[in-house]
Formats: C-alpha cells, structure tokens, sequence
C-alpha cells in the first residue's frame, strides 16, 4: 500500500456513515465474486494519487510536499466522495439518494479544500497571491 495522509479512523471519525457505506461496497464486491474489504485503502490511495495529479499543474510533485497535514483533510473528502460514489451504483433506489447527497458533499469539499491548501512551505494556495499587515 502507499503511504496516504488520512487515516482509517479519521475518516470514520469525521463521517458516521462511511462504515455503513464501506460495508454495503464490501457487499456489493463479495456479490461481484472479489474479496471483502475492511478499510478504506483502495479509496485513500486512489485519493492520494488524483490529489498529486492535481497538484502537478500548481508545480508540486509527491517529494515537494512538506505541509502534509494541510492534505490530511483534502485526501479525506475526496476519499469519502470516491467511497459514496461507488455505493451508489450498487444500492437499492431508497439508499441511493442519500449516498449520492454524500458524494456530492464530500466532493465540494475535497475542491474547496484543495484550493485552500498550501502543502509547500513558503507556498500560499490558490488564489492567496498576498497577505494583509503592517509593512
């Protein structure tokens, strides 16, 4: 497994329903004929990778990235939208909705939290071409 910035217990933490979600894509996998799941591995990683190649266009790469903690919370979001999106396919209409309400919650954050985020020391994010104070 790569390394990631979040988490099991973060994301359980941070999201009541991730567990219910995590065991209905479990299900849903076993129906498939795959193996069970139990943690959230598959989605921090793929996270943690589309989180550098979003990072890429800003001049930032894997090794450049000293701040870590300022990802923490983007890896999170995105893993959790990446988590409900997938559930959504596979649940019966009733549930549906509200893994599609979550998935689009998660994935607002994850864009809002990755304009915010400085990962570089001495790198202010996105739209932070300034500060305020006394010269």
């Amino acid at each position: 497994m790569t390394a990631t910035w979040c988490t099991d217990a973060q994301m359980d933490q941070r999201c009541t329903l991730a567990r219910t979600a995590l065991s209905a894509y479990s299900d849903a996998l076993v129906a498939a004929g795959q193996s069970a799941v139990t943690g959230y591995d598959l989605q921090r990683v793929e996270a943690h990778r589309q989180i550098l190649l979003a990072l890429r266009p800003r001049g930032i790469l894997e090794g450049d990235v000293t701040r870590t903690g300022d990802l923490q919370h983007v890896e999170l979001a995105l893993a959790l939208a990446l988590l409900f999106e997938a559930v959504q396919q596979w649940t019966e209409l009733g549930q549906r909705e509200l893994y599609a309400d979550q998935a689009r919650y998660w994935r607002a954050a994850y864009e809002r939290d990755l304009a915010a985020a400085a990962p570089v020391d001495g790198v202010r994010p996105t739209g932070a071409s300034f500060e305020w104070g006394r010269g």
